[in-house]
């Protein structure tokens, strides 16, 4: 009886290996050819000469996948701040600006409650600190370029719009309509 437990339990041990044993089909499954915005604003911030942003959303639309819908509704934070949501095409120019600002060692300030980090015609990034006694009052604009790059590779939808929220530590990055003025800032 003892030896038909422990070929039982060794039975069922195998079967959950070879299940998480990733095969060559699983990791054709996992590794999805195509553009990444993640990846473009890391060659941004390291190469200032690389692909700029028009030629960053030629090549985002040249590889675009059908499962935008499935993937906006996975990622949880896509929640739409404003009436509309921000394009696609100005939160990119926004990207490379931060990323162009960071790589030149600049840091951006976090210190308030809610500040506008980036704006072109319709997108906004905004840093919101919940608490303005903790964390960092300032970090370099590259991190910032960094949240917004995973937010346009999560929350991209049909139409060429996004919108959506990214966290650096206790810092909120929101990609959004244009809510806060410049005049304001």
């Amino acid at each position: 009886m003892a030896k038909m437990v422990h070929v039982t339990t060794l039975i069922f041990a195998l079967a959950a290996v070879s299940t998480a044993v990733p095969t060559a089909s699983s990791q054709k499954e996992i590794i999805q050819p195509g553009f990444s915005f993640a990846t473009w604003t890391e060659s941004r911030i390291t190469d200032p000469t690389a692909a700029r942003n028009v030629e960053a959303l030629e090549k985002y639309r040249a590889t675009q996948k059908r499962d935008t819908k499935r993937k906006r509704q996975t990622f949880s934070s896509c929640e739409q701040k404003g009436d509309q949501p921000a394009l696609v095409s100005d939160a990119v120019e926004c990207v490379q600006e931060l990323a162009g600002r960071g790589a030149e060692g600049q840091q951006c300030d976090v210190s308030s409650a809610a500040k506008s980090q980036c704006r072109r015609r319709f997108a906004q990034i905004v840093t919101v600190k919940a608490y303005l006694d903790r964390g960092p009052t300032s970090m370099n604009c590259n991190d910032i370029a960094r949240a917004v790059a995973l937010i346009l590779d999560s929350c991209t939808r049909d139409g060429m719009t996004v919108t959506g929220e990214s966290n650096i530590d206790s810092i909120a990055v929101h990609l959004q309509e244009p809510l806060i003025l410049k005049a304001f800032d």
